[in-house]
């Protein structure tokens, strides 16, 4: 997902029906293909600037295994859903970060369907 499909779209879409007064902000939507570190490089340095109780949805190499889980992730107060795909121990070292399996991709293997879990 990046900018020349409607993955996006479709995500913000099914946020907004679930949470309608939800506001959301587009960090990016051009990190380079497999290039974890800079996945996690952007992940540590925007969400440090945004309040203790806000949420962030990591779409990064979202089917990195045939068999993907989603994470998520509190790290002082900010919650961080993301694949499980080695970013989160590159973007947040140290053991200020909790994390918890909170969908299987296995499931249904559709986005729309984690970012239900995710709203839920």
């Amino acid at each position: 997902m990046g900018s020349n499909d409607t993955g996006v779209a479709k995500t913000k879409s099914t946020l907004l029906a679930m949470v309608p007064h939800m506001q959301l902000v587009d960090v990016t939507h051009n990190i380079t293909p497999y290039f974890v570190q800079q996945a996690a490089y952007l992940l540590s340095s925007s969400v440090r600037d945004f309040p203790g109780d806000s949420y962030h949805v990591l779409l990064y190499d979202l089917h990195y295994a045939p068999q993907a889980n989603m994470l998520l992730a509190d790290w002082r107060g900010r919650k961080i859903l993301t694949p499980d795909n080695g970013v989160l121990p590159l973007a947040f070292p140290g053991n200020d970060i909790t994390t918890r399996q909170c969908f299987s991709m296995n499931d249904t293997g559709n986005r729309a369907a984690w970012v239900q879990a995710a709203a839920d």
